[in-house]
């Protein structure tokens, strides 16, 4: 290989040990961790007297939640200081009724490592609406999404993309809505990659080539 050939195809290998080793660059962004609420499941009605919550309804349920690391290394992630993680909002149709979710504040910040991939948590959940007896969730939109926050190796801190599940009570009847997690962005990365990988394994090659019939 001649001297002009050699060192394009060295610095073209440079380019794309770059590219590899920071997907992030090739979007122009970066790579962030996201989480979704997956299912909201076994819930209960609590039948014992409440003497810490006189007349209120206690229900309880889990929420399972799954994090996406969509980078190739661990990223840390500072998790709220409030136990459950998961966040509730509601919208009642009868307003005269209250809903409160039970938690305590850790007083400090818990910090989690997530590997790539896929991580499955599930996070139990009481709740209590501010009248006895109640046979089911008032009527009224639930929506729960789980905050995430992590840091760049920046050491920056960023929040990541949060998923709601929204459920719908109606007269007893419960409907709930899930969002799944967007794999778009990871499949357009390793395209972009492989693309001008190839692309320049072709320019080299006409390059060599004009070269030899020049000679």
């Amino acid at each position: 290989m001649d001297q002009p050939v050699k060192k394009i195809t060295i610095v073209f290998v440079v380019l794309h040990l770059l590219i590899l080793a920071n997907p992030a660059s090739v979007e122009g962004g970066t790579t962030t961790i996201s989480s979704r609420v997956s299912m909201l499941s076994d819930f209960s009605i609590n039948s014992f007297p409440n003497i810490f919550r006189p007349n209120t309804t206690q229900f309880s349920l889990n929420v399972s939640v799954e994090i996406l690391n969509r980078d190739v290394q661990n990223l840390t992630v500072f998790q709220p200081n409030t136990i459950p993680y998961v966040r509730l909002n509601v919208s009642l149709v009868n307003q005269s009724l209250e809903l409160d979710v039970r938690g305590f504040d850790t007083g400090s910040v818990d910090i989690d490592s997530y590997s790539p991939g896929i991580t499955t948590e599930v996070h139990p959940m009481i709740l209590y609406v501010n009248q006895s007896d109640l046979p089911y969730l008032p009527d009224g939109n639930y929506t729960f999404w789980r905050p995430i926050t992590f840091e760049t190796s920046s050491y920056t801190l960023i929040h990541g993309e949060a998923l709601e599940a929204v459920l719908r009570m109606s007269s007893g009847v419960m409907n709930i809505t899930y969002i799944e997690f967007d794999y778009t962005q990871t499949e357009q990365t390793v395209l972009s990659i492989v693309f001008p990988l190839t692309t320049t394994i072709t320019i080299l090659a006409i390059y060599q080539k004009r070269r030899k019939k020049q000679l």
